[in-house]
């Protein structure tokens, strides 16, 4: 699930378990209009950022691809942007740059930059799992841009997004990470079984 602004209102998008993109307004609360469909391929994740004044959604699938979805027009922006070799479990936006950007994590276990106005693939993929990519999160720390990555193993990698290198070293848990997050202060909060980790970042 991702959370939007959409004509002044906040919406929720929800993509996964064999559903279509799907629009809410939590709010009220209620469904808006029909399910976004396009492609046979099921979307497992999903984000959203606005680009050039549009609330746009980005979203990864079992095709595998990354989509671009209008929430206001409720169409496609463009074909989709191609690459990886399995399915894109995780999706995320942020700035690199100055640019916006996607993000995501695949089954191919790589992770991959998209530049989300060119409409392409910037660099090489980050080669960061021998298990796949299952969870993501994407934030600031120490002034960088890094993202932090988990796969099916008990074990955390993060990145800097702009160097492409690896921060420090891997980070082992005792139990499967089972989700990941960036908070505002840089901090890495990992869920690991019924436990909050939550790790520094510093040069």
């Amino acid at each position: 699930m991702a959370i939007g602004v959409l004509d002044g209102r906040t919406v929720a998008v929800t993509a996964g378990d064999g559903e279509p993109l799907q629009l809410w307004e939590p709010a009220v609360p209620r469904q808006l209009g029909a399910p976004l469909r396009r492609y046979d391929a099921e979307a497992l994740a999903v984000a959203t950022v606005v680009l050039e004044g549009r609330t746009l959604a980005v979203t990864g699938g079992d095709g595998p691809m990354v989509a671009l979805w209008d929430l206001a027009a409720r169409e496609h922006v463009c074909e989709p942007l191609l690459g990886h070799d399995g399915a894109v479990n995780t999706v995320a936006t942020t700035l690199l740059d100055g640019r916006p950007v996607a993000v995501t994590g695949s089954d191919d276990d790589t992770v991959r930059v998209w530049d989300l106005t060119a409409r392409k693939q910037l660099g090489e993929p980050l080669t960061v799992h021998h298990d796949g990519v299952l969870e993501m999160a994407v934030g600031s720390a120490d002034g960088r841009t890094v993202v932090a990555i988990a796969g099916g193993a008990n074990l955390v990698r993060v990145w800097d997004l702009a160097t492409r290198e690896q921060i420090g070293p891997d980070l082992v848990f005792p139990l499967v990470v089972g989700a990941l997050a960036m908070a505002p202060d840089g901090r890495l909060l990992a869920g690991i079984g019924p436990y909050l980790a939550a790790l520094t970042y510093h040069r």
